[in-house]
Order: C-alpha cells, then structure tokens, then sequence
C-alpha cells in the first residue's frame, strides 16, 4: 500500500494525490449533496433559507482569516531551505489572525435581533472559526504533498454532518439543529488532522518573525483581495436576496447554487494536487503550456457533459427528493444556471497559472473589476427580478472575468 500512502517519486506523487482528492471529495460530494437535500427537504425553503442566509453573513467575518498565507505557503515549501521555520511562522501568522477574527463575533448579537437567529449564528460562528484551523492544518498537509490526510479528515467531517443531520432533522425541523450537527462533524474532524499533524510534524515552538510576517502580509494581501472577491460572486447575492426578497427566495437560490458549485469542484481537487508540482516547474513554460492545454480539453468534455447531463436529470431528481414540491421553483434556475461551471472551471485553471507566476496582482484587478460589476448588478437587478437576477449578474460578471484572465495568460505568461 506504499503507493497511497508514501511519496516515492514525482508522478507517484500526483498520482497518489489526485487519487487521495478524488477519492475522498467524490464521496464527500456525495455526503454533501445529500446534506444539502436533506437540510432543504426538512426545513423548507424558509428554514434552509433562515440557515443559509445566516451562513453567509458569518462567511463575512472569516474573509480575512486566511490573508492568502495559505497558498503562499504552499508554494514557496517546495524552494524553501528552512521548512520547518516556515510551518512554524505560518502557523503563528494564521492563530493571529483567527483571534483577531473572533473578535468580531460581537458584531452578529447587532445584525440579529431575534434570539434563534442569535444563537445559530454564535453555533455558525464557532464552527467556522474549528474550520478554518482545520483547513490550517490541511494546507499543511498540502504543502508536504501528503494529502492523504486531508482526504480522511474531508471525508470523516461530510460522513459525520450527514448522520447527525439525518438523525436532528428528522426528529426537529429547526435550522439550529442543522448548524449543531455542522459544529460537531467539524469538531471530530479536526481532531483526527490534529493527531496527524502531531505525528509528521514536531513543532517546537510557534515561531513569529516580522520578516515573514511581513512577507505574508504584502504577498498574500492580492490574495486575500481575492477572497474577498469570491466572497463578493458568490455569497453576497444571498445576503441580498435575504434582505431585499426573505428568507425563501434564499432557500430557492441557495440550493440551486449549491448543487452547481459542488459539481464545480471535480476540476478543483486536481488543480489541487498538480499546483506544487506546476510550481517547481515554472522555468520550463513550455512544458506547463502542454499540460494546461491537455487539462483544459478535459476539462471542457467533462463539464460539458455534466451540464447536459444535468439538464436532462433534475426534473426526475427534484421529483424524487422534493415530492411535496416546495422548491419547484429552484427547477427552472438550476436549468438556466447549470452552464456557469463551464466558466468558473475555465477560471479556476487561469487563476492557478497567473498566480505560480506571481502575477496576482493584475489577476486581481481585473477580478476586483468584476466582483464589484457583480455587486452593482446585484443591487440593479434583484429588486425586479428576485433569484434570477442574481443569476444574470452571475453570468455577465463570469463570463467578463474568463475573458480578461484569458487575456493576462496570453499576454504575461504563453506570450501568444
């Protein structure tokens, strides 16, 4: 078994990776879908709307834990002479941060008025803040190419959330119960990466040199930038579908939106897996311009085929899963929707390589141009066209980022 669970050359390794990835995300999907059907079935479009709604604004606080230290890491790992220091400082760097993060968890006791809303997001709050040193831990694992680990603790989180979902919602349909069952999956789960970190790292001290606090805090700052703007495409269409149109039109959108991003991911885990080893090759363009070109063939056959696929299956799933037909509204979003993968996978490629060369600062601006087309949109057209709406600004803001990110890799890194 040496094969799936040790390093012993450079394709091994990918291998190894992609398969640990796939692996453990194609079941988590799964879990995952069938945490999302399951919540959505149970609570209603007005319970998983309240959820989500209150999700996205804890999402809001957390935007900043990470200031793009995460990738950074990641990538200098391979070069870096003194790796140990380098763990060290960035583990120091990221529990700084998370504790100035928490103390924002006052600001939630002022947005929310009613006391269940309250609590949800103080259980949400606690729950995000276990995660983000999990995935701490996971870029860690990341980093040294051992994803192994990540793989397990991804999928012994998902198993768990979907038995405890399962097991709170069908005896207590209240939206409290889902964030309950979220906080103890993540608590077990980050358990079992911490027992693991202990046992391949030997951590000494926690390490906090400004020189490198510094080099996270200037490098990972366009990075951060852009998790800001992920957070601005994909979750502020929410919190202003909840404001502007209640929490069931939340529930509506939030469930088709999910479903997509889901499917979205399979591109993700081997981008995940190839971007250490893209990273040592960065001197050979050449070579990385062949191997993107075969991953955006396959790409393409395989989210084009999922989006047909899904065009032809939705009606028959909803009608399994949602028989009272309360989310039947969600049918005809999730057909007009489906096709945004193509775009955000074609995205997710180009975003990889701008950053390997260290051009994400004018990823950035073209990205921050579209994030805040997206939000203008949003406030333009959600007023009068509710979830769809959204939808649209989706669409036009993507489509906008896929052709200047295009642009900047023609032009800074193939030199076509």
């Amino acid at each position: 078994m040496k094969i799936l669970f040790e390093n012993l050359n450079p394709k091994q390794t990918v291998l190894k990776n992609t398969f640990w990835l796939y692996f453990s995300n194609f079941f988590s999907k799964i879990f995952k879908l069938l945490i999302i059907i399951t919540s959505a079935k149970y609570l209603g479009p007005q319970g998983y709307g309240h959820f989500s709604y209150v999700l996205a604004i804890v999402g809001s606080f957390f935007i900043f834990a990470d200031w793009g230290s995460g990738y950074l890491t990641v990538r200098d790992y391979q070069k870096e002479e003194n790796k140990k220091e380098l763990i060290e400082n960035f583990i120091t760097f990221r529990l700084i941060i998370l504790a100035l993060t928490s103390l924002l968890i006052f600001l939630g006791f002022l947005i929310f008025k009613d006391y269940q809303s309250r609590l949800m997001f103080l259980i949400i709050f606690i729950f995000s803040l276990i995660s983000q040193v999990k995935y701490m831990l996971h870029t860690i694992f990341q980093a040294l190419k051992r994803m192994e680990y990540e793989g397990i603790s991804t999928l012994i989180e998902s198993f768990l959330i979907l038995i405890l979902v399962i097991f709170f919602l069908r005896e207590i349909n209240k939206p409290i119960f889902l964030s309950v069952a979220y906080l103890i999956g993540i608590t077990i789960s980050f358990f079992y990466a911490l027992l693991i970190f202990k046992k391949i790292i030997n951590l000494e001290n926690f390490k906090f040199q400004l020189n490198r606090a510094k080099y996270f805090l200037i490098n990972g700052t366009p990075i951060m930038f852009f998790g800001v703007l992920g957070f601005i495409f994909f979750t502020t269409d929410q919190i202003i579908l909840g404001y502007l149109k209640g929490y069931q039109e939340v529930g509506y959108y939030t469930l088709v939106t999910k479903l997509i991003l889901n499917l979205h991911l399979i591109i993700g885990f081997f981008l995940a897996a190839l971007f250490p080893h893209l990273s040592e090759m960065r001197e050979d363009v050449g070579k990385i311009k062949r191997i993107i070109n075969k991953v955006v063939v396959y790409n393409f056959l395989i989210y084009f085929s999922i989006c047909l696929l899904s065009l032809i299956l939705i009606e028959p799933i909803f009608t399994l899963f949602f028989s009272n037909g309360h989310y039947e509204p969600s049918i005809n979003l999730f057909k007009f929707l489906i096709w945004i993968i193509l775009l955000i996978s074609f995205i997710s490629i180009l975003d990889h390589l701008l950053f390997i060369y260290n051009k994400q600062w004018q990823n950035f601006f073209i990205t921050a141009f579209c994030a805040s087309l997206n939000l203008l949109l949003n406030f333009l057209l959600i007023p009068y066209y509710g979830m769809y709406g959204a939808a649209i600004t989706t669409y036009i803001a993507q489509l906008l980022n896929l052709l200047l990110s295009y642009y900047l890799v023609r032009k800074y890194i193939f030199k076509l």
